[in-house]
């Protein structure tokens, strides 16, 4: 009950009515899947579970889609005054509605029984650490924590102290500093020659997987102190030697969704090569559209369900397997600088402000690349960047490869106190001056 009205009272202190908001839709949700949980017979179940996705998703296209819906309509048709609303986007509530879905489904599955306690699945739906932008929780993980009786740990204290402290480091002091440039750049790309927009895309990938998985991280480390544990999010995505292993290691909580939600009873691969195919492009193009109502993320969306179709049919030609690595230490390299520029592309179109602005981007850096000099920006930031940047790769495979969290915590208390200290200072003498809120809470 503690956390309950903590997480509340966290979400309302942004826009107080938005907090009524989801208290309606979770308790429409737990009753409907007790209701579903009492049919005798699987059409009634049906109908229940598609009635409680239909409730979540009109929520969800009502406060993010229709402004997008019905100005894209009066485009089509001509029309130059289209019915906009200028709906105010309630913080987290794509993360939540998938979230909600996901729990109806397993219990439709009867992968997982109802809740019938209402405050625990209350505190599964609004837990505060990943409530504003995730990762997605999977009911079978954390709602068996929530029924736990949890007990004070010194242990759980240094490794969620660790993953906040880490979590603040890559946001104010390497994605906000990065984002300094990457926002000039991309705010005016007319200004730039294609050299300067093609740094300020590969920085952008660097500021978007430092801003969410640091979020991440903070609410790993929150959660963890008060004795939860939240799977990790992001694991090296920037090794990936494919786009289909990139979409293992990237925002794993959405892409593990799309796969047992949407890609499976799609069909999967489980019914020819075209309609894998076609099921690819389905899948990421609505997990483009669910990161926001534009074509840019649209587009976005499509790009890596082709590059998924097309690394399918290359691996089947080959006989490999899509997602496989390779043993040589040549070949890995390779692969993974093909797959990080090929993610890199992407990264324009759902960076950029609009598709006009995109296409621009795009032309410059393949027309007229020119040279990487810009008055408004000194030369002098890149070297910092890439030391920033150096440092997070290094971190980032050091830490793939051993527990950064649980080693910290065995450390004896004068090596574990310096090093909490020197993140202590860091933060105050190396964060950005200029601070941004996280890009994923406007999804």
């Amino acid at each position: 009950m503690v956390i309950l009205c903590g997480s509340y009272f966290f979400y309302m202190s942004w826009r107080p009515e938005f907090g009524l908001l989801l208290f309606g839709t979770t308790l429409v949700d737990w009753y409907l899947a007790l209701v579903m949980a009492r049919q005798q017979t699987p059409l009634r179940k049906k109908l229940v579970l598609a009635l409680a996705v239909a409730a979540n998703i009109s929520v969800l296209f009502f406060f993010k889609y229709f402004d997008f819906a019905t100005s894209s309509l009066w485009s089509l048709f001509g029309y130059s005054d289209p019915l906009v609303l200028n709906i105010l986007l309630p913080i987290g509530i794509s993360f939540y509605t998938f979230q909600s879905i996901a729990y109806m489904v397993d219990v439709y599955r009867k992968d997982l029984q109802p809740e019938r306690n209402f405050f625990r699945y209350a505190t599964f739906v609004s837990f505060f650490p990943h409530l504003v932008a995730g990762p997605i929780l999977r009911p079978a993980n954390i709602l068996p924590q929530i029924r736990q009786h949890k007990e004070w740990s010194a242990e759980n204290l240094k490794i969620g102290l660790f993953y906040i402290a880490t979590g603040l480091i890559k946001k104010v002091v390497i994605a906000d500093r990065l984002g300094v440039f990457v926002d000039q750049v991309y705010l005016q790309p007319e200004l730039y020659s294609g050299a300067t927009l093609l740094a300020a895309t590969y920085l952008f990938a660097f500021q978007i997987y430092c801003d969410f998985s640091g979020y991440t991280d903070i609410a790993i480390g929150s959660a963890r102190i008060l004795g939860y544990t939240i799977p990790d999010n992001f694991r090296q995505p920037y090794f990936s030697q494919s786009l289909t292993e990139f979409w293992r290691r990237w925002h794993i909580s959405l892409s593990s969704w799309l796969r047992d939600y949407l890609y499976i009873p799609l069909g999967g691969n489980r019914k020819g090569t075209v309609r894998t195919y076609a099921n690819l492009l389905i899948t990421m193009f609505l997990g483009g559209l669910w990161h926001g109502a534009a074509w840019t993320f649209v587009i976005w969306g499509l790009l890596h369900g082709l590059y998924l179709a097309a690394e399918r049919f290359i691996a089947k030609l080959a006989g490999a397997d899509a997602g496989a690595r390779s043993k040589s230490y040549w070949a890995a390299a390779l692969r993974v600088l093909v797959a990080f520029n090929l993610v890199s592309f992407a990264w324009i179109f759902f960076r950029a402000d609009s598709l006009d602005d995109a296409l621009y981007i795009i032309k410059s850096i393949f027309g007229h690349f020119g040279t990487l000099y810009s008055p408004t920006i000194p030369l002098t930031s890149l070297a910092l960047y890439g030391i920033l940047i150096l440092v997070l790769l290094a971190f980032d495979y050091w830490q793939g490869h051993e527990r950064a969290a649980e080693k910290f915590a065995a450390l004896k208390w004068y090596w574990r106190w310096p090093l909490a200290y020197a993140a202590i200072f860091g933060l105050i003498f190396f964060a950005a001056q200029s601070g941004a809120q996280f890009i994923y809470f406007q999804f």
